[in-house]
């Protein structure tokens, strides 16, 4: 007997991680105060990096989760490109104020001759997925990579927000808007 076929809202490969664009205003999700800063000065998802094997395939998922993007949106969905001097291709996905950015090995890359790639070795050992993020912060003297031992193995970076080029009360400002992970 075939067992039963259960659907879930879950993707059917873990190259599309999750998505939040919750229309809840933000005081009614997370309290209003000193407990919405943490001590690293972090304020929210600049970027995503998620491994993939087929970048072209992964693309089409995307396109076909995000519909049809108006040219005036601030959602963006960019060509394959290929990094130089990495064996890697990339397409970024500009959701609001947060980008995804999509990582896949080269086909024609010689990992065996280049002494090993990490996306690919990655790809073998964890599979498909997300495995790099960048934070933003307030804190200048926050900003690199953290220490792997204290991540527990996760590649978190933090970064400064875009400098907004609007001038406010005399002073540079910072914008953030990060959708991704909520």
């Amino acid at each position: 007997m075939a067992a039963a076929c259960v659907p879930t809202a879950r993707a059917p490969s873990a190259d599309l991680p999750f998505l939040c664009g919750d229309l809840t205003p933000r005081n009614l999700r997370v309290p209003e105060g000193e407990v919405r800063v943490h001590a690293n000065g972090t304020l929210g998802v600049a970027s995503l990096a998620v491994a993939v094997r087929d970048l072209d395939a992964t693309l089409a998922r995307y396109r076909a989760l995000l519909g049809p993007v108006p040219d005036d949106a601030a959602t963006h969905i960019g060509e394959p490109v290929a990094v130089p001097g990495s064996h890697v291709r990339v397409a970024v996905i500009a959701l609001g104020g947060s980008v995804l950015v999509l990582s896949s090995p080269r086909e024609n890359a010689a990992v065996e001759k280049e002494g090993g790639d990490a996306l690919a070795q990655r790809l073998v050992a964890r599979g498909e997925g997300p495995y790099a993020v960048v934070l933003h912060t307030e804190a200048p003297k926050s900003t690199g990579v953290l220490d792997l031992a204290g991540t527990h193995g996760a590649l978190i970076e933090l970064d400064l927000p875009p400098v907004d080029l609007h001038v406010k009360h005399g002073a540079r400002s910072h914008r953030v808007n990060s959708m991704v992970g909520g």
